[in-house]
């Protein structure tokens, strides 16, 4: 695909993508140590779930790296598999996308290093190699496109940019993740970011995770005021609820997407 040719059909509609990956993967195989090792251990399963999401009509499609990153992957003593995992990754979804009747991109999805949680934060120049290290993997192989994705800090998703940004024109797709009162957990505005990422020739500017499709309606509306830029919303199914044993999402019917979607 050329990089025109993405930028055109965005002008012409909204592009339709699938949804989440680690939740259909742990109902299919249980719980996983690392649900991106699938790529290589279990094909199968990963395959079935993008197969899904096509006969579902999305258009798009994202790879199972979300975590397939040195800096995930080393406490797993997978740190040496970056390249494997994400050159299959995209390998599974071409695999998927061959096997559809029609036109289907492929997004090379990379997440956060996880640093709200680690002992160690690497310096800026190691973020910036573990994210080239995953990106150049993934356009390696042949993705349509990045999509950085459920980014908690603006500076993370900066640094995840320049890294692809130093070698590559593929159109980048960038989501943070917003709290309830519509900052970052770094304490950023959405448009504040916006702007941020717009200056950073970042393609498609979003939201995505820990926010149902209601309560991140105001969040898209704030992007949506800054001016020349795409936007992209990828919600949760709502605010969890449990009932008994189960955790069920008692708002998440196709009705209530179908109503936000509009």
């Amino acid at each position: 695909m050329k990089i025109h040719d993405f930028n055109e059909r965005l002008k012409d509609a909204i592009l339709i993508a699938d949804g989440a990956m680690g939740s259909m993967l742990h109902e299919a195989t249980g719980p996983q140590r690392c649900f991106d090792e699938l790529n290589a251990t279990e094909p199968e399963a990963v395959f079935r779930v993008h197969q899904a999401y096509i006969e579902a009509g999305a258009q798009i499609i994202e790879t199972n790296t979300f975590g397939a990153n040195r800096f995930k992957l080393a406490p797993l003593g997978l740190g040496g598999e970056v390249q494997r995992l994400n050159s299959r990754g995209v390998k599974i979804a071409r695999e998927a996308r061959e096997s559809a009747a029609r036109e289907v991109l492929i997004a090379g999805s990379i997440g956060p290093l996880g640093l709200g949680v680690q002992a160690r934060h690497p310096d800026d120049k190691e973020i910036l190699d573990v994210f080239y290290e995953q990106a150049l993997a993934l356009e390696d192989r042949g993705v349509d496109f990045y999509i950085l994705e459920t980014f908690s800090y603006i500076e993370e998703v900066l640094l995840a940019v320049d890294a692809i940004r130093s070698f590559s024109g593929l159109p980048i797709v960038a989501q943070l993740t917003y709290s309830e009162e519509g900052t970052t957990y770094g304490d950023v505005r959405p448009s504040n970011a916006a702007v941020q990422l717009k200056n950073k020739n970042v393609q498609v500017i979003g939201a995505n995770c820990t926010l149902g499709p209601q309560a991140l309606l105001p969040i898209l509306q704030e992007l949506a005021a800054v001016d020349d830029i795409r936007i992209s919303a990828m919600p949760n199914a709502g605010f969890p609820k449990r009932e008994g044993d189960r955790i069920v999402y008692p708002k998440s019917s196709p009705e209530y997407f179908a109503l936000f979607a509009r």
